[in-house]
């Protein structure tokens, strides 16, 4: 192409991939969360489809449920070898002021997707304050109130589980080739609300080229590009995806 369109993209291009799940998966889902992964949301319902259908009947004509969060600690091993979603879990503590909150949109109703809530028709988004509760959960010392998810019966269930799961897996030995660049990088950038810079990624920052043992898998697709205008330009794909296979670091561009 010349040049990276992903740098071009203002929230890491996150409104615009929301947006696709959305439309997507409207068809196969009633409901649709839009949070990230350690954004945490626990129903008040026995389940989340039970939690959901019961702000339905509230709210009918609400394009998404906004739940606030709060801050959320968890401590965890530093490595693979020494976890225990066990110990994980219960060490579970919250705090501090309620913090902006991620939605839950109702399919058949929202029109569009943004990080915290619609795009279009937010006027009709329910807050809901009396429901399930989502933290914004970070591993950090213990906040002031602990909190039980589940008994200590369904916690060690759940960690037989995941035991299971994956004690087949050959190795999950960390490798912090990129995270400590890549971190770095992140604690130097300007903030979200930046005209000049907004909400840096990882496509701008330093990062090794070349990582020696370091095995990478890298899907890839050839793309051609046709100007409507100077300002808008469609990136047409001509090929299917394939592997770009990698012995000694990951790149994510054709050189």
């Amino acid at each position: 192409m010349g040049y990276r369109p992903m740098l071009e993209l203002n929230s890491r291009n996150q409104p615009v991939a929301i947006t696709d799940c959305l439309t997507r998966y409207r068809e196969s889902s009633e409901f649709i969360i839009i949070a990230d992964v350690d954004d945490v949301l626990i129903p008040k319902e026995q389940n989340y489809y039970k939690e959901f259908s019961h702000w339905v009947k509230i709210y009918p004509f609400a394009a998404a449920f906004m739940y606030y969060r709060r801050r959320g600690t968890i401590n965890a091993a530093n490595s693979f070898g020494n976890f225990s979603l066990l110990n994980t879990l219960s060490s579970l503590s919250i705090g501090g002021e309620n913090l902006i909150g991620k939605s839950v949109y109702q399919t058949k109703i929202a029109e569009s997707a943004w990080i915290h809530w619609p795009f279009f028709k937010n006027e009709t988004t329910a807050t809901i304050k009396n429901g399930g509760r989502m933290l914004h959960v970070a591993i950090d010392n213990s906040m002031e109130e602990k909190l039980t998810i589940m008994s200590h019966k369904e916690l060690k269930s759940v960690t037989t589980n995941f035991f299971e799961t994956f004690k087949n897996f050959p190795s999950f030995n960390s490798n912090s080739a990129y995270a400590g660049a890549i971190s770095k990088c992140h604690g130097e950038s300007v903030s979200w609300n930046s005209t000049d810079q907004p909400c840096l990624t990882e496509m701008r920052c330093s990062k090794p080229k070349i990582v020696e043992g370091f095995k990478c898998h890298v899907a890839k697709r050839n793309f051609t590009s046709v100007f409507l205008n100077e300002n808008i330009v469609l990136h047409i794909p001509y090929s299917n995806y394939f592997w770009e296979k990698s012995e000694n670091g990951c790149n994510l561009f054709v050189n």
